[in-house]
């Protein structure tokens, strides 16, 4: 989703299997450090776009600096309070939003569609991801547009 977006934005093309494939094995290696699975950034992923970042080397520095501040400043950024977090990933959120992205909805199968409404739908009333995305990875063989969740 982060490569169409940016795509969309820059007039460019990727390969969207290459970043599934990525994200998979950093999730999987993730896992043998303890760390948690997570998805590509579309937050940060803008900010760079609208800072003006247009190659791997903007992802690679602001990773860099993401590594920078858990392990050297790491007691530091355990001081900031968490509303003070929430306040800042609100404002980057309203900040970064790109409104054309909801045009690209009439692009997107309808049966996608629904099943990103479920997910959103259900973590909001049940305030647990993992709920929303089994409901989702559920209702993908109804719509039959994943066929290797095919029964």
């Amino acid at each position: 989703m982060t490569a169409t977006l940016i795509d969309d934005i820059t007039g460019t093309g990727s390969d969207k299997n290459r970043e599934a494939k990525g994200q998979g094995l950093a999730n999987v290696v993730t896992g043998f450090f303890g760390g948690m699975a997570g998805c590509a950034k579309i937050g940060q992923s803008m900010v760079n776009m609208k800072s003006g970042g247009r190659t791997r080397l903007s992802t690679f520095v602001s990773g860099i600096f993401l590594l920078f501040l858990i392990i050297v400043l790491g007691d530091v950024v355990k001081q900031i309070p968490m509303g003070a977090l929430v306040g800042v990933m609100i404002m980057v959120c309203i900040s970064t939003f790109e409104w054309g992205s909801l045009k690209s909805l009439t692009r997107v199968l309808l049966s996608d569609v629904l099943v990103m409404i479920v997910t959103v739908v259900t973590v909001v009333a049940t305030d647990n991801l993992s709920i929303g995305v089994l409901l989702s990875i559920f209702h993908t063989p109804m719509c039959g547009t994943n066929p290797q969740f095919m029964p």
